[in-house]
Formats: C-alpha cells, structure tokens, sequence
C-alpha cells in the first residue's frame, strides 16, 4: 500500500483528489493538510510514502514546502500536482526536486501510475512536462532567465507583472515593502531589465502572462 500526504490549500480540492484515486486499491490518502504549517506537522509524523503537493498553498508557496521536504525528508517522492502551467512552473519545480509536475487536468490512470512511479523511487515525466524541459535545456544558460529566479523573487515577479503594486504583493506575501522591492531589484538585474515595463513584456514574450494583458 502506497501512503500518501495530501497537501493542498482547498478543502474541495482534496476532497476531489481523494475521488480521483478512490479506485486505486494501491494507494491510500493517509494524511491531509492545508498550509505549510500543517504539512511539516504531518510530514514530522512520519506516515507517508508520497507527498502529493499543489504549488498554490496560502502564505508560503507549494516551491518552499518542497525545498523544506528535500532538505528535511529527502527521501520522500513529491509529485506536484497543480493547476498552474507547466511552462511556468514545470521546470523550477523538477529543479527544486519535484518527481513528477502533473497539471490538475491530468487523468487519473496518469495520477496513479506518477504515484506509483514515484513511490518506487523513480521520476515521472509526461510529454508534455518533457518538451519543457528539453526546451530549457536548449537554452543558452549563459543569459539568465526566469528559471535561475529564486522561488521568492519569481512570486514577486508573477505579482508584478499581474499588475500588483509593491504594497499589495507586500501584504499577499506577508513581507515588508522594503523587501518586495530588494526581490524586484535582484530580479531586474538578473533579468537585465530596467523597468516594470520591460518586466511585463519578458512575461509576454515568455508565454507567462496573456498578450491581452496581465493576468491574475
């Protein structure tokens, strides 16, 4: 039987999930938990195989709770499982140490055989997550890019180019205006820009925010 944490910041949603693999006899949703707070309390409990982990979690980030489980627990699988995009987060999040990045459109046979794959100690990476990663690997590493942003720093950016002003990025991340601005300072030279401006035509000419105009 494959023991699996659930982490996610919707009640729904991991009612959902728990529907998603009730007919998987295999695996078995051992633990629940909201924020990353709760997650480090369950994880320190010790009953899980497999981590399933949404980026999206109130206060600090999915991309946090997984550095903390490779520092901590480096022998627990995580496999991401998230709405947001594979072109954005795909990449950042294998790097981070993620076994597999499923986007929550993804079907269960899938969800259960990255499970399945993880908890044997493997890395599951679909086609689509794939063709990321090849086109990131192509890239001339020697100019910098989003993906060499820390995790903080592209939460920052993704607000900035969304159309969030300093105060309010300060206040969804519980951090001082003071830093909001040192993150975006660092971002901008390692992006070598020069202007909020030239922040949100990166996003668009990157595929990470709609032509039509900041999303949210």
């Amino acid at each position: 039987m494959i023991r699996v944490l659930l982490i996610d910041g919707h009640p729904l949603l991991r009612a959902g999930f728990r529907l998603l693999v009730q007919d998987c006899e295999d695996i078995r949703i051992v633990a629940e938990a909201g924020t990353f707070a709760e997650a480090i309390v369950a994880l320190e409990q010790g009953k899980q195989d497999v981590v399933v982990l949404d980026i999206g979690l109130p206060g600090r980030s999915g991309i946090d709770l997984l550095s903390e489980i490779q520092s901590s627990w480096p022998k627990i699988g995580v496999v991401i499982y998230t709405r947001m995009p594979e072109k954005q987060f795909a990449v950042r999040a294998m790097k981070a140490g993620a076994a597999a990045f499923l986007n929550k459109s993804t079907s269960p046979d899938e969800v259960g055989t990255a499970i399945r794959t993880v908890a044997k100690g493997g890395t599951y990476v679909n086609p689509r997550v794939a063709a990321t990663l090849a086109q990131n690997l192509r890239r001339d590493r020697m100019e910098m890019t989003h993906d060499d942003l820390s995790p903080r720093e592209y939460e920052v950016f993704r607000l900035i180019v969304s159309g969030n002003s300093t105060s309010e990025i300060a206040s969804r991340l519980n951090l001082s205006a003071k830093t909001v601005s040192t993150h975006k300072k660092n971002m901008m030279t390692k992006l070598a820009l020069d202007s909020t401006t030239d922040l949100v035509k990166y996003a668009v000419r990157n595929g990470l925010v709609s032509v039509d105009g900041p999303g949210h």
